[in-house]
């Protein structure tokens, strides 16, 4: 994978210190007790320069005084600085977001365009039917792309659309730079998830318990007994109330 390159050094200090975890030799990561080793030795004129000195793993250390290791011949690694990962991680970030906003509008094309049910979404996607009807919902809450804040994440979308005014919950996660748990307790709190979403969300567990009791049965023996007995007790609770 090419990394793409980044102008931008977000902490040079970080950088050397992400950099200094790891065997140049062998690449293994290792959180402290690295050895630093002189390609040439002080003994013969080696200074402590960065290109007379290389970082290894004990194990890799270890080979080098043994013999068994020659460090003149072999390529030494050097990782990509902390701020080239970041930025690869935020733009395949951005390249995952768009793409669930594009998937999710696909789904709404499947569902409503044309005209199939989110179990057959369901046996040609793999996504779940609960997770296509999240996604669904997502999308027609923020269709308008001028609605969506482009600094929160697809599932902060998702937590906002299950509200009766998702645009305006959006907008409060964005002013208060809320977490996805963050506004998923202010909602909780302000009691502000609709009754569809909720339904919808009852609706999800229902399917999973369906599709776990299904599995149970299907193997049989003592569990499948055993769920059955209690499930029929559970029935019989169910009608009584």
């Amino acid at each position: 994978m090419l990394l793409p390159k980044s102008a931008r050094v977000i902490n040079p200090a970080a950088v050397k210190a992400a950099r200094g975890k790891f065997c140049q030799v062998c690449g293994k990561y290792q959180e402290s007790g690295l050895h630093v080793h002189h390609i040439k030795t002080r003994g013969s004129g080696g200074g402590d320069t960065p290109d007379n000195l290389v970082r290894l793993c004990y194990e890799c250390h270890g080979r080098v005084h043994a013999g068994t290791l020659k460090i003149e011949t072999v390529v030494v690694r050097e990782l990509p600085g902390v701020e080239e990962v970041l930025q690869v991680f935020t733009d395949y970030r951005e390249l995952t977001e768009s793409g669930q906003w594009g998937q999710a509008a696909a789904l709404v094309v499947l569902k409503s365009g044309l005209r199939m049910t989110a179990k057959q979404i369901s046996a040609d996607t793999g996504l779940s039917p609960a997770m296509i009807r999240e996604m669904i919902r997502t999308y027609s809450a923020f269709h308008d792309e001028s609605t969506r804040v482009p600094d929160l994440s697809f599932y902060h979308h998702r937590l906002a659309s299950r509200a009766e005014n998702p645009i305006e919950w959006i907008q409060k996660a964005a002013d208060n730079d809320w977490s996805t748990r963050q506004l998923n307790e202010a909602m909780k709190m302000a009691g502000a998830v609709s009754a569809k979403a909720r339904k919808e969300k009852l609706m999800a567990k229902a399917e999973k318990v369906f599709r776990m009791a299904d599995e149970v049965f299907t193997e049989g023996g003592e569990p499948s007994e055993w769920l059955y007995s209690n499930l029929t007790k559970l029935l019989a609770l169910a009608k009584a109330s």
